[in-house]
């Protein structure tokens, strides 16, 4: 208990906040005390007794007192061999096709990335300090048995959803051992506390990530090299934890919603405290909040963190500011995709263990009267996936856009945000349950031109969103796991649905990430957490350009690069590009609204070139301008490839341009100004005039709105007359018409009793009568004498209104709501 009054909350971990004794807050949780905590608690209350706390007298504590982070693990020795060119290209080149591309001159470089990606895993490998097991209470380390490989840098400890991904990488490296050993510690996790840790420290205990350990139990079966009888010793081990669990998720992690009920699942962390690792970003994010935003920001952010999407507009009400942050009200896709490939590959794990257990002695295991209890938990995971694949399709399904999306359970609808769409909304391929959440051909073809015109598909991989909001979780962030689940999603839509183009997909997703991280190791940079800036990375006939999220590599002006060689990978992209980019005719109305929000202050410009009659053509031809960083940007060719034109968004101002053919000659127009100085284009794009702009902006609903006052005014013009007319008119003549009037309604009344009519007639008849005889009695002047002639003008004026107010209030209630 005491290790958490330190470490979680407490005095002295707000004072240590306070006076900013550490640059990174995740510094001090991370550290180790010196002494047990009970006498480190008693030293620092004898401090604030016996003179006032500053940050020099702080940091004497601290350093008397705490070990440095990182002295609660050491390095562990990674024994592996490294593969020659040879081998390496052997074993790639039946599933890469990158490989067949890389010329001579470059298998050098290609191969000194992979050996060290290969030489990696010895620099991340840790092993747990012997004092940990000794004084567990001095140290937040969760202590692990056999050696782990941690993400590097600032963090110390394993991460659960990252360790799929090492495993994976381990597996591919031939490191079998290293990687059963890693999911043999997750498995002690979850049979330690009933679910696997966000991370190995004790401040991550009230929250897991994305459950992913069913999928390394699945990938280190497939790769066994040991006898059946090892094999079913892990296997029934495994499957205990992964039942462990699954129950976790699903008694603190579901929800139901609707009627009849669905069943699924959020992440949603139960604290009302600031995260200890990130106690100081924590608390200044909540300073102007009253107390139930606190707890819920509170909430918000330990679920995002649980989520692994930490941070991203998908989790913001508001899609901007962090402290609106609402993760817990949220039924994500992603999430519920996991658990619907989770129950999958138990299902497969069960089959693979009953089929083994007939193949060994009954006494390894016990008897084989064991068969009926592991056909029932088949049949019973089959349940819960069938009914989990089929509320995901009832509730996250949009059928319209040919995507999944995430469910605000608030508003009873699908989440509203500043993003056409998220690399999220397509990870239900990933589900290994296609079969029960694409119903055709048809659809599945669909669902790859949704993705196509998504935007999500960049030079560097698959955005995140595409909304760019300052976090690290969407836009221009690509991230690995999302490559690696995308890629293997699509290929899966292939084999349900075959020719529907997702293999294509699929395999630009691969080529495209490979080629941007291998882009950054030959910019000598870091790729820290595999993490790739999209807007780093220029495609087209020059060069390509990439940084790390902490590396940034400034990207450099066309005219610098222009001797680059090409590529049949960049002009693939540059083909793809061009019909991004022609917003002449967008197939999508989100495409439209892509445009205004990311350039909100210019105008769609044409531009052309036209070879002078004794200049060679060329067969592709690019428009390269500042306002997109010089990006080539493809010219579509007119009259036999004399003449080529483009259109494109270009923001308001001053801004200069060329044009480059496919060999990288740059070209230069006579019809467009040159400045001499830069040896460039130049344009200024003004923009549409004021009057323009308000005429664009009127809908034909407001054309309509405006043809419709002059009648208002004139209907309105002739009542007022009838009105004051009727002032003028003598009380006798009044009242004789009113005699005559009701005279009127009595003889209707009376020719009415006599036939044979409908008796809401005779009501509505004697209602009249009514209210005729009382307004005569009452108010001599009035409209009476004018009834007859203005009923055809009142009536058409109330059904006018009624028009404007049902068709017209709504738009004009939002346009003075924004």
């Amino acid at each position: 208990m005491t290790t958490e009054e330190i470490f979680l909350r407490g005095a002295l971990l707000k004072s240590v906040h306070h006076f900013g004794a550490f640059q990174d807050c995740k510094d001090f949780v991370d550290s180790s005390l010196k002494e047990d905590p009970q006498v480190v608690l008693e030293k620092f209350q004898q401090l604030l007794e016996s003179q006032p706390l500053d940050k020099n007298v702080l940091n004497t504590f601290l350093q008397t007192y705490f070990q440095p982070a990182g002295s609660d693990t050491l390095r562990f020795q990674v024994e592996q061999s490294i593969p020659d060119w040879f081998q390496l290209e052997s074993q790639l080149e039946d599933n890469f096709s990158i490989v067949n591309k890389i010329n001579e001159d470059q298998r050098q470089a290609v191969l000194s990335w992979i050996t060290f990606l290969f030489k990696a895993w010895g620099s991340l490998c840790l092993q747990v300090h012997p004092q940990v097991y000794e004084h567990p209470s001095r140290y937040t380390l969760i202590p692990w048995k056999k050696p782990m490989i941690v993400a590097g840098g600032r963090f110390r400890e394993f991460y659960y959803w990252d360790s799929y991904f090492i495993v994976k990488g381990l597996l591919s490296c031939g490191l079998f051992t290293l990687a059963r050993d890693m999911v043999d510690n997750l498995l002690d996790m979850v049979f330690m506390f009933g679910f696997v840790p966000n991370g190995g420290r004790i401040y991550y205990l009230n929250r897991s990530q994305p459950p992913l350990l069913s999928d390394m139990v699945a990938v280190v079966v497939r790769n066994w090299s040991g006898d059946n009888s090892s094999l079913l010793t892990f296997l029934h081990r495994a499957l205990q934890g992964l039942e462990k669990e699954y129950e976790f998720f699903s008694n603190y992690r579901s929800v139901t919603i609707g009627d009849p009920p669905l069943y699924l699942n959020r992440y949603f962390v139960n604290t009302w405290e600031p995260r200890p690792e990130s106690f100081c970003s924590d608390t200044q994010l909540v300073n102007s909040c009253n107390e139930q935003q606190r707890t819920q920001c509170f909430c918000g952010l330990a679920s995002a963190a649980e989520s692994g999407w930490d941070f991203s507009s998908r989790w913001l009400e508001d899609g901007c500011h962090l402290h609106t942050i609402c993760t817990q009200d949220i039924i994500p896709v992603c999430l519920n995709s996991i658990l619907l490939r989770m129950e999958s590959q138990i299902i497969s794990l069960y089959r693979q263990y009953v089929a083994l257990l007939g193949t060994v002695p009954s006494s390894t295991l016990g008897t084989k009267d064991k068969l009926n209890e592991e056909e029932q938990r088949i049949l019973w995971f089959q349940e819960q996936r069938l009914r989990r694949a089929q509320a995901i399709r009832r509730l996250l399904w949009d059928k319209h856009s040919h995507q999944w999306r995430d469910y605000d359970m608030k508003r009873n609808e699908w989440t509203r945000r500043k993003f056409d769409s998220a690399a999220s909304n397509y990870l239900p391929l990933w589900s290994n349950a296609i079969e029960s959440l694409v119903s055709s051909q048809e659809e599945a073809k669909a669902i790859v031109e949704s993705f196509l015109n998504s935007g999500l598909l960049q030079a560097g991989g698959v955005l995140t969103t595409t909304f760019e909001s300052g976090q690290q979780w969407d836009s221009p962030n690509a991230w690995p796991p999302l490559q690696d689940m995308l890629a293997e999603g699509f290929l899966a839509l292939e084999r349900f649905a075959p020719g529907c183009g997702a293999k294509q997909v699929a395999s630009k997703i691969i080529s495209r990430y490979i080629h941007s991280t291998f882009h950054v190791k030959a910019q000598d940079s870091c790729l820290e957490e595999g993490l790739v800036d999209c807007h780093k990375i220029s495609v087209g006939d020059t060069h390509v350009d990439s940084s790390s999220i902490s590396h940034a590599v400034e990207t450099n002006s066309l005219e610098s690069k222009s001797e680059a060689s090409s590529s049949e990978f960049q002009l693939e992209l540059n083909d793809e590009r061009s019909q991004k980019l022609d917003y002449s005719k967008p197939t999508r109305k989100h495409s439209v609204d892509r445009l205004e929000d990311y350039r909100p202050h210019g105008t769609i410009v044409m531009t052309e070139f036209i070879f002078d009659a004794e200049e060679s053509h060329c067969s592709k031809m690019f428009l390269c301008g500042d306002w997109n960083d010089w990006e080539p940007i493809p010219m579509v060719a007119i009259r036999d490839a004399t003449q080529w034109s483009t259109i494109t968004p270009v923001p308001i101002g001053y801004h200069e341009f060329g044009f480059v053919t496919d060999k990288g000659v740059w070209k230069w127009s006579r019809k467009h100004p040159w400045n001499e100085t830069k040896r460039c284009h130049w344009r200024r794009i003004r923009g549409p005039s004021k009057s323009q702009k308000w005429k664009d902006n009127l809908s034909p609903s407001w054309w309509t709105l405006f043809c419709c006052i002059p009648l208002f005014i004139l209907l309105w013009i002739m009542i007022v007359l009838e009105r004051f007319k009727a002032l003028f008119v003598d009380d006798t003549v009044v009242l004789s018409e009113c005699d005559h009037l009701v005279n009127e309604c009595l003889q209707e009344q009376q020719s009415a009793e006599t036939t044979d009519n409908d008796s809401w007639w005779i009501a509505s008849q004697d209602c009249m009568f009514q209210c005729a005889l009382k307004v005569c009695k009452m108010f001599p002047r009035t409209d009476i004498l004018i009834i007859r002639e203005l009923h055809w003008k009142r009536l058409f004026l109330v059904a006018i209104t009624v028009y404007t107010l049902g068709r017209f209030l709504p738009e004009i209630l939002w346009v003075l709501l924004q």
